[in-house]
């Protein structure tokens, strides 16, 4: 959660998008070619009243086109769904993971009822990478022998093609987020853009086999715990592992608590290398590390962003303000370290990101490396270090597809542009997380 002109305004993450819930009729509506046109004007519309510079992301004539597009391909009645697989065609022209048109009801609430209702998925968890695909698990997360092996062809169809055809509709900043996205939700798109199939003639690695489709729930559409999300761990060598898989919880205390605690066994364990390690970070509110992580680290004062841009919206308008404008503005709030903390770490601290690091844990990222309080490791490029947010939840009036619009964008305190990148690149093997974390122990106790 950024605060501009005093005010709290929401960042959210990419995981919530596929989380709203819509109920679906046993027999799918369909809509006229002038309906669906007419959705598609309020997404115009909604672009156009909401986001503050669509040049953020994507120029304008660009879109533009893409529009147009999209247009001439809504000539004939369909289902929301099929409306949907059409006009998703935008989401990575428009290049922003805060600017999406979502699937109607919601990717989670559509994955639970073709499951109980005796649907099957393809039967792995996948890395996409380059146009590959590699198995990462079962789609359980279970282990198979298979885990790192590459998936040449699916139903006949070479890998580079499906993955080709499923890119073509998703959302995210640069092509490497977009990777990131369509391997955790390989499952649903293969699905929708595929059909259902009851089992699958895969050829991996040169071998061709027949592998039945699955019945379990991908990790993705899975309920979250706190302790899935949230895990702390002493290791060798006086370090210590903190891994934040977003930043968000409901109960804010909590998350308050065990950051608390970790900083405090930390302390009596004499810990002194920190790894924060965000790479499966979708963001979230940005209170969770003002007051959870920063209190422990920060050794200055800071900001979370130096200018922004906010479009003012219904509702919204400050004295002063109408609605349309377009502020720009200073982000002045400064946020004081807490240097008396008796818990406050003095050691080394390493934030470990991904491509998949965004929104919210972009901001924090560039916190702490502007202001250095923590050497940035791992792989970027994935996310624009200039990060869009307040997003707004539109509903199309015919379909009741949601769009997601931005209505800030905030540049990071050091006045930077360009994507994310760490200081020190450390790749990891993708099929053994813990490698990364190895590496950056090896280059903590250089050579």
């Amino acid at each position: 959660m950024l605060r501009l002109m005093n005010r709290r305004v929401a960042v959210w993450v990419l995981w919530p998008l596929a989380w709203a819930v819509v109920a679906h009729s046993q027999e799918p509506t369909q809509f006229s070619p002038e309906q669906l046109r007419e959705d598609l004007a309020s997404l115009e519309s909604a672009l156009a009243r909401t986001h503050p510079d669509l040049s953020h992301s994507v120029e304008p004539a660009v879109l533009g086109r893409a529009i147009d597009d999209v247009r001439s391909k809504l000539d004939r009645p369909m289902t929301a769904g099929d409306a949907w697989k059409i006009m998703s065609r935008l989401n990575p022209v428009m290049a922003d993971g805060h600017l999406t048109v979502l699937y109607p009801g919601g990717t989670a609430a559509e994955v639970h009822r073709h499951l109980k209702n005796g649907g099957r998925l393809f039967p792995y968890a996948v890395y996409v990478t380059g146009g590959a695909i590699f198995v990462h698990s079962r789609l359980d997360g279970s282990a198979t022998p298979l885990a790192g092996k590459r998936i040449d062809a699916i139903e006949g169809v070479p890998a580079d093609q499906v993955v080709g055809k499923l890119l073509a509709h998703m959302n995210g900043d640069t092509p490497a987020l977009r990777d990131e996205l369509l391997s955790d939700r390989f499952a649903f798109w293969y699905w929708k853009f595929f059909g259902e199939h009851r089992s699958f003639r895969l050829r991996i690695d040169g071998v061709e086999s027949v592998t039945e489709a699955s019945a379990d729930t991908p990790s993705a559409y899975r309920e979250r715990t706190f302790e899935r999300q949230f895990r702390f761990e002493l290791l060798a060598g006086n370090a210590a592992l903190l891994t934040i898989d977003e930043f968000y919880w409901n109960d804010k205390s909590k998350f308050y608590e065990f950051t608390r605690a970790a900083f405090e066994r930390m302390r009596e364990a004499g810990t002194r290398t920190l790894i924060i390690d965000i790479r499966a970070n979708s963001g979230g509110d940005d209170n969770v590390w003002y007051e959870g992580i920063m209190p422990y680290i920060a050794t200055r004062p800071y900001r979370n962003g130096s200018t922004y841009l906010l479009k003012i919206i219904e509702g919204r308008a400050r004295e002063g303000q109408k609605v349309g404008d377009v502020v720009h503005g200073t982000q002045d709030t400064v946020y004081q370290p807490q240097l008396d903390n008796p818990l406050r770490f003095k050691g080394k601290v390493y934030v470990l990101i991904s491509p998949r690091t965004y929104s919210s844990a972009v901001l924090f990222s560039t916190a702490v490396q502007d202001n250095g309080f923590a050497s940035l490791v791992g792989v970027g490029g994935g996310a624009r270090s200039t990060q869009s947010g307040g997003v707004q939840f539109i509903k199309l009036p015919h379909t009741q597809m949601t769009i997601v619009v931005p209505r800030f964008v905030l540049t990071r305190a050091s006045g930077r542009d360009g994507l994310l990148q760490p200081d020190i690149l450390v790749v990891g093997d993708p099929f053994r997380p813990r490698s990364a974390i190895e590496s950056i122990l090896r280059l903590d106790r250089g050579p």
